[in-house]
């Protein structure tokens, strides 16, 4: 038997989780929900059943909050860290990433700009 992610599990632990998990991270970041400007939210890459959830939740709380949504493409997210982390870092610079079952090498060579 293999193991890893089984996706409709995993969708329904978002769902589960989903709204504590955004509640936490809100009042840690001590501010509130009227203080924020706009949602940024994962639309790829991902478990289809998941990002479902995240973009549909995104999109009732930007609504609910009169607000824009931001989609986020996971890889390319962690790809930019590098230069939050870095404030020499310029493009271009090489990236590897290893994240779940995706792994890439490559060069970032501006925004959305990327050689894999």
């Amino acid at each position: 038997m293999l193991g890893g992610v089984i996706p409709p599990v995993a969708a329904e632990l978002h769902k589960e989780n989903i709204q504590s998990v955004v509640d936490t991270a809100v009042a840690k970041s001590n501010i509130g929900f009227q203080d924020l400007n706009f949602i940024a939210v994962t639309v790829k890459p991902g478990m289809s059943l998941s990002l479902k959830i995240g973009v549909s939740f995104a999109k009732s709380l930007a609504n609910r909050l009169k607000i824009p949504i931001i989609p986020i493409d996971h890889m390319e997210a962690h790809a930019l860290t590098a230069l939050f982390t870095d404030s020499q870092l310029e493009f271009p610079y090489m990236i590897l990433l290893l994240s779940g079952g995706h792994g890439l090498l490559g060069i970032g060579q501006g925004l959305e700009d990327y050689i894999l």
